[in-house]
């Protein structure tokens, strides 16, 4: 069936009736809308009579996302939000596109401004009925808006598919003999050879055992239904209640297969099976489907192919031209700056004779199985011994090193380089390696064949190129770079370039590197551009630059070869830059959880599994951003606003569950904890660039715990110095020589408050770390100035402190390890179920499956009874719609209606 809507004015006008005519004849549809007849405050209300499948198209006249949006100013978000709660109050989902993204284009104040207006959405029950359709934005014409065709008796061609393990073969007795059997031991070839022989041979064994054993599920559910009601009809099965049970136990057994089969295909990872979402899965995996599939795409000479096999040929051609080598040269520049950093004890584990154990250990990656234990085994040698390889300016993937130590760097270099007073201009250079794994030359490692629309193309032997998803592949990449990193070393060395310092006492910095992001740093003159051209030229990729006096920009771009910009963008997945309105720099965040918490969703899962969306996903979202920097309160306001919509009220689900909640984080406090342990890492790490940078900057001549945070600091510090603040509340020097710990300003003593000595230092005093209340010749405390500097408690706890061998390494000790009250296992944790309410004790510890426990929004009166409602909507009767006999209280719902009880 096809539908046109065209919200468009003027059907008297004859050339409007001429392209309505066109559109007519040209899509031949079955029903077509001219006007908007429903508005979002009527949609709400008519969806609560509707149980049935449905579908909503038109001009919508709103956009949930500033991505539908192009020119002008980007849309606030409550304005973003007021389609958006209506669709997820609906349950409905956005069927997508084909053509042109925006529907409607107009000019406000001089400007071209173009929305994404005329949609299409639908409920799940209507996506499961027409798995198929489609919505094609036409050409615009005679009106503002274009037309969109909904058409969903689009047929997609069915096409061979590759070999797939199916995870309900696992829940079979019979699956490891069917490979067993299939296997063939006898040697014909090498043994390399023979082993992938036999996993090839195994697919088309599984694939005739499959369709014996299990055939289609989703049919083997509907006979199990019938074979039930058949038994509960015939007289002679349902007195036999072995009979009964063993045909109930047949149809959980197929809805199990079920649930697991569509959970495999839907790529669903952070959600178990075995919870009745098999509706849940289904709908994913037809959103899936309809997102990755390919209706068309334009050619290199500008031409649309949408036919199955002309796009695959196109695409075989393509990914043949990236993957084929172009040749590598000046190899021997790169050796020349590269220096051996390891010893001969690292050369001899790299050479170890390989142990089974290391064979067991298979990686999940986009590679057959041989390659698999190989890769595996080869990047667990290399990880041992990057640590001393690799240049402290890589972030990625090395002990040790985190991603956001080089978002905080870059936003620390940044923000110098703004504020800098200096004649000296810096520039920035923001590389956005084209390709980056594809175009590695020196390697040739594999064949692909490319999915069109899941079924595989021609085969490609790559002669460049790294693989996607392999674990050997990060690190080999990461040795690559290591050219890049060592010419500029060199060139700094030469004094060729110069790099960036944030003062005179800081690490001079020439780039950051994670993986293929990267930043490089100089002055802004042309020798230096031009030095940075020639080591860039290795790598043949294109970056942006920073903002630097005009003129001279375009003659650097064009040294460089590179594009100006006045925003560097996102780096790392955060901005570079935080604009004055961080709740406007923070708003990506909110978008990527409303995502992840969409109305159709809560409409399908179960309380538990909505539990595992917020705890997993949702909350999980913002921790990388969290991490860095401490975000604005209307962005957790927004972020709990989506949660409590997606499921209930946030404030009691944030309680721990001693107390009548589930334990969610509050989302600020957790923020300071993220914020905390990153000033824990720049105290357990000192040598990191992170660390001396800061230090350099801002805590040159104090220890990190006495460090502020001044007047012009960076945002970056500003949050670090946040959850310092935290981190003292708990930490305290251990004592071994002392040198380094100040008697009157750190903490070191642990069984005082706050374990720094609450008193001034004395003027005649000269005694200034704690070093000096050690005797030199015994190692040990001395009594007599400890017993003359300090009142008898504070030197009572001085000397009870164990002093450490000089051969143990100085750290801080994290006291809420050791304090009770936090220890995650003590009565005293509040958000142990211990010390909590005796009914949420018996609740929490029933065993009894999740979903059923979800009957904990009763105690908190939770449910929404009408003796509840009724206390909000005064026009509203409490009497209980089933019974018709008393007000329906929460207790009367689950104990004493007994028309009800049967129904729960």
């Amino acid at each position: 069936m096809k539908n046109l809507a065209w919200s468009c004015r003027g059907m008297g006008d004859p050339q409007t009736i001429r392209m309505l005519q066109h559109l007519v004849r040209t899509n031949l549809p079955e029903v077509v809308f001219l006007r908007r007849q429903i508005f979002l405050n009527d949609l709400t209300q008519l969806v609560v009579s509707i149980n049935e499948p449905w579908a909503c198209i038109g001009d919508w006249n709103f956009i949930t996302s500033n991505k539908d949006k192009k020119g002008g100013n980007p849309i606030e978000y409550y304005r973003l939000m007021h389609l958006k709660s209506v669709i997820d109050q609906c349950g409905l989902q956005d069927l997508g596109y084909r053509g042109r993204r925006y529907t409607w284009a107009g000019i406000r104040g001089g400007s071209l401004i173009e929305e994404r207006l005329d949609r299409a959405y639908a409920n799940t029950k209507w996506m499961i009925l027409h798995e198929q359709v489609v919505l094609s934005h036409l050409l615009r014409a005679r009106s503002d808006h274009s037309p969109v065709l909904l058409d969903t008796s689009n047929n997609l061609n069915w096409r061979p598919r590759p070999f797939r393990f199916e995870e309900i073969w696992n829940h079979h007795e019979d699956c490891k003999n069917v490979i067993v059997n299939s296997w063939k031991e006898d040697i014909v070839e090498t043994p390399m050879k023979n082993l992938i022989r036999n996993v090839k041979n195994i697919g088309p064994t599984m694939r005739d055992w499959n369709k014996r054993v299990f055939g289609n599920v989703q049919n083997n559910v509907q006979k199990a239904k019938e074979e039930l009601i058949r038994g509960q009809v015939d007289k002679r099965i349902a007195n036999d209640p072995y009979k009964i049970n063993e045909l109930e136990r047949n149809l959980e057994k197929a809805l199990l297969i079920e649930e697991i089969h569509w959970k495999q295909k839907s790529g669903v990872n952070w959600l178990a099976s075995g919870d009745k979402n098999t509706k849940f899965f289904h709908a994913t995996t037809l959103q899936r489907r309809r997102r990755n599939y390919i209706h068309g795409f334009y050619d290199e000479n500008r031409r649309w192919v949408r036919d199955n096999e002309e796009m695959s040929d196109k695409v075989f051609a393509f990914f043949n031209n990236l993957y084929s080598s172009e040749g590598c040269s000046k190899i021997d520049v790169v050796l020349e700056n590269l220096s051996n950093n390891l010893s001969l004890e690292d050369n001899i584990s790299l050479e170890k004779e390989v142990e089974e154990e290391e064979i067991i250990e298979a990686p999940i990656s986009l590679c057959n199985t041989p390659y698999k234990i190989i890769a595996k085994i080869l990047a667990n040698k290399l990880k041992s011994v990057l640590n001393r390889i690799i240049s402290p300016n890589q972030s990625a993937f090395i002990a040790g090193h985190q991603i956001s130590d080089n978002v905080l760097l870059t936003h620390e270099l940044i923000y110098t380089m703004k504020k800098s007073k200096s004649s000296k201009k810096f520039l920035a250079i923001k590389l956005d390696m084209k390709k980056a794994y594809d175009r590695v030359e020196m390697f040739r490692t594999a064949t692909y064949r490319i999915l069109v629309n899941g079924s595989p193309g021609q085969k490609i032997t790559l002669s460049r190129g790294l693989r996607h998803g392999d674990p050997l592949s990060l690190f080999l990449f990461i040795l690559i770079s290591k050219a890049l990193s060592a010419s500029l070393n060199t060139k700094l060395r030469e004094k060729k370039i110069t790099g960036i310092k944030v003062n005179h006492y800081a690490p001079t910095i020439t780039h950051l590197l994670f993986t293929d992001d990267s930043y490089v740093f100089s002055l802004a003159k042309l020798e230096e551009a031009k030095e940075i051209l020639e080591s860039l030229e290795l790598y043949e990729r294109v970056a942006g630059q920073k903002n630097t006096p005009e003129r001279f920009q375009r003659l650097l771009a064009m040294v460089l070869g590179m594009r100006l910009t006045k925003n560097l963008g996102n780096y790392l997945g955060l901005p570079t830059e935080i604009q004055k309105s961080r709740s406007a720099t923070s708003k990506f965040i909110i978008e990527r959880v409303s995502h992840m918490i969409q109305g159709w969703k809560e409409k399908i899962l179960t309380p538990t599994s909505k539990e595992v969306v917020l705890k997993s996903v949702a909350s999980s979202l913002p921790i990388y951003s969290m991490s860095c920097f401490l975000l604005p309160r209307t962005v957790f306001k927004a972020i709990s606003k989506l949660q409590r919509m997606f499921w209930w009220e946030w404030k009691i689900m944030c309680k721990n569950k001693g107390a009548g909640g589930l334990g969610f984080r509050d989302p600020h406090n957790f923020n300071k904890a993220l914020l905390a342990k990153t000033a824990w890492r720049i105290i357990t790490n000192p040598n990191s660039l992170l660390t001396r940078v800061l230090k350099a900057k801002y805590f040159l001549e104090v220890s990190f715990l006495n460090a502020k945070a001044r007047r012009g600091c960076s945002l970056g510090w500003k949050n670090i110095c946040m959850g310092k603040k935290i981190l003292t509340k708990g930490v305290y020097w251990k004592v071994g020589n002392g040198n380094n710990i100040k008697i009157w300003l750190d903490p070191w003593i642990p069984s005082i408050t706050g374990f720094k000595i609450p008193l001034n230092c004395p003027h005649n005093c000269n005694l200034e770390v704690v070093a000096d209340l050690i005797d030199p010749n015994t190692k040990n405390w001395n009594p007599g100035i400890i017993r003359n500097l300090f009142p008898p408690p504070i030197a009572e706890a001085i000397l009870k402190i164990y002093i450490l061998p000089r051969t143990i390494r100085i750290e801080f000790v994290a006291y809420w390890v050791a304090n009770s009250a936090m220890d995650p296992n003590s009565e005293e944790n509040p958000n142990n179920l211990v010390g909590g309410n005796s009914i949420w004790r018996l609740l929490w510890s029933l065993k009894l499956l999740p979903k059923i426990k979800s009957v904990w929004r009763a105690l908190p009166n939770g449910l929404p009874v009408k003796e509840l409602l009724a206390n909000r909507i005064p026009a509203l009767s409490s009497t209980c719609p089933v019974c018709q006999e008393s007000s329906e209280s929460i207790e009367h719902v689950l104990l004493y209606c007994q028309s009800g009880f049967p129904q729960i």
